[in-house]
């Protein structure tokens, strides 16, 4: 069995303002959902990702087992054909738990409710067996169509630095793509195994439905117990500092300058209730009135409407 790689240089660790910690247990959260703690090589050393949970990436678009070795004629084993392995938290401690690609093999993974971006210092992370010499190449996507080749990862450096190498943006979807297959020393080999996919600058996404909080004409919050909302504050006062914008969605009704103002209103609402009611310290609020802006659902019928009234908090964790 290949050996587990994770590499994490001291910088990346100032990055994430990690705290290094001995204990027994692989990965732990909190009740907040956030400081997602793994080990690292030495098997004692842990360390805490800022975003949590939501840090990793949570959905499969596509895998693609790759062709078996060249000399051995083995494939992967069915057990590790399991893409959806590759999904959450590091499973550390386990020899089932990746997914192995094969030779050349590809996988596709999303973030639903986290994204990556272009920060200061490595922005991803790939969580991976290899042997010493396999390696895989990796691309990133924002709405995956169109793929932006972000690096090379191998048994010796698991970290992408997007900086210099990807048009600015957010990027949700990663595509992985064993390398194996183009190197001489590698012609029995399997293809590397995925565990987890790690968003290390990231910015977290959370969308709350709009009849939740207000009338389809209001600007008032109607309901200050909605889970959602509950679930906002608890991200929000579980980091250090945060900046959060609130981006208020309308139906197609009313005209555009009246929607924009409704929108607008709708997110100031919600940031004075984050500031004065909940009395949130640690975050800077931008609001954004969306108006009829970027719909989810096309036409114009009740359930299309419902759909497109909605409120988009994005949460920046900061260093």
């Amino acid at each position: 069995m290949t050996r587990l790689v994770v590499i994490f240089t001291m910088s990346v660790l100032t990055f994430l303002k990690a705290s290094v910690f001995q204990d027994s247990s692989s990965v732990s959260l909190d009740s907040s959902g956030k400081n997602t703690r793994f080990l690292l090589p030495d098997s004692v050393t842990q360390v805490t990702v800022p975003a949590g949970k939501f840090a990793f990436a949570d959905s499969v678009i596509l895998y693609d087992p790759g062709a078996p070795g060249r000399e051995t004629g083995d494939e992967p084993d069915k057990k590790y054909q399991k893409p959806e392995n590759a999904l959450g938290l590091p499973d550390m401690q386990s020899d089932s738990g990746f997914v192995s690609l094969g030779r050349g093999g590809t996988i596709i993974l999303k973030f639903s409710d986290n994204c990556i971006i272009d920060k200061p210092g490595p922005d991803l992370s790939i969580f991976m067996k290899a042997e010493k010499s396999e390696s895989a190449k990796v691309w990133v996507s924002r709405k995956g169509r169109f793929y932006q080749f972000a690096g090379i990862v191998d048994s010796k450096n698991t970290l992408i630095d997007l900086e210099g190498k990807v048009s600015d943006g957010i990027y949700q979807f990663v595509k992985i793509r064993d390398a194996s297959e183009n190197s001489p020393d590698t012609s029995g080999a399997l293809g590397i195994d995925i565990d987890a996919v790690c968003a290390l600058n990231s910015m977290i996404i959370k969308t709350i439905p709009g009849d939740s909080l207000f009338s389809p004409f209001g600007s008032t919050i109607k309901d200050t117990t909605c889970t959602g909302l509950r679930e906002v504050v608890g991200l929000i006062k579980s980091h250090t500092f945060v900046r959060v914008i609130i981006q208020s969605f309308s139906d197609s009704r009313g005209t555009d300058e009246f929607k924009l103002m409704l929108t607008q209103q709708q997110a100031a609402a919600l940031r004075d209730y984050f500031v004065d009611d909940r009395e949130v310290t640690n975050a800077v609020f931008e609001i954004m009135g969306m108006g009829k802006q970027s719909p989810v659902a096309s036409g114009d019928s009740d359930y299309a409407r419902q759909k497109n009234r909605r409120i988009k908090i994005l949460i920046y964790p900061e260093k």
